[in-house]
């Protein structure tokens, strides 16, 4: 769950809240949203969708307010397929070589250990040694060329 802050057009803090069902609980229960009491449920949804739509950027303000996330988020991402370091390991496991990135271990391939159709021009031979490469960092076989390769480190960022 992540922190959601309410704050006046001109950025003073209202309040900060633990979750987004928190703080629509709150503009419920202050009556700053005019609620029907036949349908206390609908005006929660509708409330949650509107002040997302403010979270997420779609819009400036809701009901008077403007509301952002209070704690950035950790947010996974792959690692990048060109520049992302790759590391070469043996059958058994033993480190034998890194990588600044897949193309480089595909040109390093080609030219020490003869691998590719090499009835092809280099740049085609490349792409598809990178190829096999990504088939096999994706996990779809055991060694390709004889190798087990992993990338080097994942990449984690914080977005706002």
């Amino acid at each position: 769950m992540r922190r959601v802050t309410r704050s006046e057009p001109n950025g003073e803090v209202i309040e900060v809240y633990p979750s987004l069902d928190k703080a629509v609980e709150d503009m419920i229960r202050s009556n700053c949203i005019l609620t029907r009491l036949e349908k206390p449920n609908e005006i929660f949804e509708q409330a949650k969708v509107e002040i997302t739509k403010c979270l997420e950027g779609k819009s400036r303000l809701v009901y008077f307010n403007c509301w952002s996330y209070t704690d950035p988020a950790v947010v996974y991402r792959r690692p990048k397929k060109i520049g992302t370091k790759v590391n070469r390991y043996s059958k058994e496991g033993d480190l034998l070589q890194s990588y600044d990135s897949l193309s480089e271990a595909a040109k390093h391939m080609i030219n020490k250990h003869c691998v590719g159709n090499s009835d092809l021009k280099e740049g085609k031979r490349i792409s598809r040694v990178a190829t096999a490469l990504r088939t096999h960092l994706a996990g779809k076989t055991a060694y390709t060329y004889g190798y087990i390769w992993k990338y080097n480190q994942h990449i984690f960022q914080t977005t706002t």
